[in-house]
């Protein structure tokens, strides 16, 4: 497949946007629940600035959207996107049981039957 500017455009902020450490942090937190840019600054233990900053890198590649409730902005994350992201990234990294612990986060997001059917996985005796 040949990739349009625009496409390698999108993908390289994309992946740009992944290789932040603080970013996968405000993921992974959307992950447990939608929040503030004060409850994450407080669950991150980070400065208000930084987050924000960060939240426009994740909103800029839709791996994050916002509502508005009275003045504030709350963040939550792509359903379609960030659950099957971390899935995949933790089934790269993880020599073991192919589902691990995320089968678990999964089911919460009530994506894993989803997931798991297609990449043609099967969890270990624990996951099940």
């Amino acid at each position: 497949m040949i990739m349009s500017k625009d496409t390698k455009g999108y993908c390289t902020k994309f992946f740009s946007a992944l290789s932040n450490r603080l970013r996968i942090g405000i993921l992974q937190s959307l992950l447990r629940k939608e929040k503030t840019v004060s409850e994450l600054t407080n669950d991150l233990k980070k400065e208000r600035t930084l987050i924000s900053h960060n939240l426009a890198d994740l909103l800029q590649v839709n791996l994050i959207y916002f509502k508005k409730r009275k003045q504030e902005r709350v963040y939550y994350h792509n359903k379609k996107i960030v659950p099957p992201l971390f899935f995949l990234l933790e089934n790269f990294m993880c020599t073991g049981c192919s589902l691990k612990s995320t089968c678990r986060v999964m089911r919460k997001q009530d994506l894993d039957r989803l997931a798991i059917e297609a990449a043609n996985l099967k969890p270990c005796s624990a996951c099940r």
